[in-house]
């Protein structure tokens, strides 16, 4: 028996596409987690400490002197580089792959939606850029729902907002007199799995909670297109 992959169509969108890559993307968060706790482990058994002895105005001190893996703890804050600093990068790069991937099936779909119709509006005949546009996109062209009013897309943007101080911003925070980072500092103080006063902080949960975010835009998103078929 010969099985049939499910056409590549605008109806067959979520459920055979964006929802496979959802488990995938499932998958690479867990694997980013296991190897951030990992690596703590690691270092909690590797983590040496030397007696060192040091001179300061002609008298000598002995002390403990941590050490791993090259870095020693009089030149770095080893604890604080191995718990928080090496996580938050690997977090954050995971975001950008998740915020990528969003960006790319919105795309996909407007695609789906121009072949399927023959529209002669493409994508990038519409202004602006990333989600942005594809939704727009999507309303203008394909005139479906895109839900802006929803709680999933309310918090999209916020993702956004981090997402995009992390690229261009290297997750500063400083600048207050920035409208995007006073909207990034208010999103940090309420949600639970972001942290920071200078740099964005990225805790554990907070990648899981924005693929999650992506899933309920999605659905959001299938049923406006669902809706549309009737």
């Amino acid at each position: 028996m010969v099985i049939r992959a499910p056409k590549k169509i605008v109806g067959n969108w979520f459920e055979h596409q964006a929802s496979f890559s959802l488990e995938y993307l499932r998958g690479f968060i867990e694997n980013v987690e296991r190897q951030i706790d990992q690596d703590i482990k690691r270092y909690d058994a590797e983590i040496e400490i030397r007696e060192e002895v040091f001179v300061v105005d002609g008298v000598e001190y002995c002390h403990g002197v941590r050490y791993w893996r090259g870095l020693d703890g009089e030149t770095w804050d080893i604890h604080k580089t191995v718990r928080l600093y090496f996580p938050n990068l690997q977090r954050r790069s995971a975001l950008l792959t998740l915020f990528g991937y969003f960006e790319h099936e919105l795309d996909q779909l407007c695609s789906l939606y121009r072949s399927e119709n023959e529209y002669k509006i493409s994508l990038t005949d519409i202004k602006g850029q990333g989600i942005d546009r594809s939704t727009r996109y999507l309303k203008k062209v394909a005139d479906i729902d895109t839900n802006k009013n929803s709680d999933a897309w309310v918090s999209i943007k916020k993702v956004q907002n981090i997402r995009n101080l992390i690229v261009h911003r290297d997750g500063n925070l400083v600048d207050t007199r920035d409208n995007r980072i006073q909207e990034a500092i208010k999103f940090i103080n309420q949600a639970e799995f972001l942290d920071g006063e200078t740099e964005v902080i990225l805790k554990e949960g907070f990648l899981r909670h924005v693929l999650k975010t992506f899933g309920d835009y999605f659905k959001l998103l299938d049923r406006s297109i669902q809706k549309s078929a009737q």
